[in-house]
């Protein structure tokens, strides 16, 4: 099952997948929070950083951030090649538990295959200002890889491992302690649940719930920008996968892993309820799909494990094919219209700041003035305040003015998508 053809194919699947989006533009939010992460992602701001309610749950983002605008500075494209780059990392990881050895046969591959193309969770992968969400399925998934490690082989360095890139999760998204419960898959798929095993989730737990209490002590402060994008991947997609994939499992009547089914469905409906508790109680916009997906991933892995033991291949190999092909096109045409749709309002107003004198006067926009002020900053444009009591922020409208180099008034409307 280890074979080099197979990481390949993989890799291979995520990068088609998601290939249209390395061309896209910054999207809203980025302009303003990669400069904010430019100065907090460095050696003199990471105290600043830890300590800033708004972002000490953003920890790997700010340092990532200012990592790739130190070294690439503000090309968009080499953040999406990393975008890429941290989902084919995933989807790797899900692959390698292979190695788990109560995991039903081929369900680490087929699991992967479907993460690497899954158009449920591409809000992660392709919108930056999302990348929390992306970073802590990274973690997560490593974390789980190596606990697996320890279950299995009593390693100490397999358990240092795991509890590391736990706690690297945990510091990437608010959701990220809940990553605990995807630590307690194993033991629903048989591995023996001794006192020692049992024990060392301590440290899980501190973890977890000292999270649990700094977020609700230390609470973020609201931000104009913080509701500016729309949620990209809604509960119900996922939803409906899981219940295809257990009417498949239903039609093949195996239960040998049903244990660990069970575990896969609970951990989708912990993942709900803490994208409630992140929203509501906390009141911020940052979800967990991408996360959430994770078990979804198994399940489908299961599912088709175990439709490979009860039908031909071929119904299998055509099934697959069929949810690849389904996948991709949704990704290449509904979602990539959807991105385009939300890079628009910047976009139009970063090509009018290139031939600008002096300031844009902004009469409508589907994103906070911030968001329009920081976009057209980037080229050392200027946007005139608004006026006092006026509301420029107004769904489906953009709308200004500006005086070119010749000294002509430019009227620029554009019906926006959000």
């Amino acid at each position: 099952m280890r074979s080099p053809r197979l990481v390949f194919l993989l890799v291979t699947l995520a990068a088609a997948a998601y290939a249209p989006f390395l061309a896209f533009p910054f999207i809203a939010n980025s302009f303003i929070e990669i400069p904010v992460s430019r100065l907090l992602g460095t050696a003199a701001g990471f105290y600043a950083l830890v300590t800033n309610a708004n972002w000490h749950f953003r920890v790997t983002y700010a340092l990532l951030n200012s990592f790739i605008e130190r070294w690439f500075g503000i090309d968009p494209r080499a953040f999406y090649i990393t975008s890429l780059v941290l989902h084919g990392l995933c989807v790797l990881l899900i692959y390698a538990l292979i190695r788990w050895r109560k995991l039903p046969g081929g369900a680490a591959l087929w699991a992967a295959g479907f993460f690497a193309v899954y158009q449920g969770h591409h809000g992660a992968v392709v919108l930056l200002s999302s990348w929390p969400d992306l970073l802590t399925g990274v973690f997560a998934c490593a974390s789980l890889l190596f606990w697996t490690g320890w279950l299995q082989a009593d390693r100490k360095w397999n358990y240092a491992l795991a509890l590391l890139f736990y706690l690297i999760a945990v510091v990437s998204n608010e959701p990220g302690f809940i990553a605990i419960l995807l630590l307690l898959l194993p033991f629903a798929s048989g591995i023996e649940a001794s006192r020692k095993k049992l024990f060392s989730l301590i440290p899980f737990a501190a973890l977890a719930i000292a999270a649990v209490i700094v977020q609700l002590t230390v609470r973020a402060k609201p931000v104009p920008w913080s509701d500016a994008v729309p949620a990209l991947d809604p509960w119900w997609i996922t939803a409906a996968w899981a219940g295809g994939a257990a009417i498949l499992i239903a039609i093949t009547r195996r239960w040998e892993a049903r244990r660990l089914i069970i575990g896969c469905i609970a951990w989708l409906v912990a993942a709900f309820l803490v994208d409630l508790y992140v929203r509501h109680a906390l009141g911020s916009p940052t979800g967990d799909v991408y996360l959430s997906s994770i078990g979804l991933a198994l399940l489908v892995g299961i599912a088709f494990s175990q439709v490979i033991a009860q039908f031909r291949a071929r119904f299998a190999a055509a099934l697959a094919l069929a949810i690849v092909a389904g996948n991709i096109a949704l990704l290449w045409t509904i979602s990539r219209h959807r991105l385009l749709d939300l890079a628009a309002p910047t976009r139009t107003l970063i090509n009018a700041a290139a031939f600008a004198q002096g300031p844009i006067e902004l009469t409508c926009f589907p994103y906070p003035f911030e968001v329009a002020q920081a976009a057209v900053g980037w080229i050392g444009g200027e946007i005139a305040p608004p006026k006092k009591g006026e509301e420029i922020r107004k769904p489906h409208c953009v709308l200004f003015r500006y005086k070119d180099s010749a000294g002509n008034v430019r009227r620029v409307f554009l019906h926006s998508g959000i």
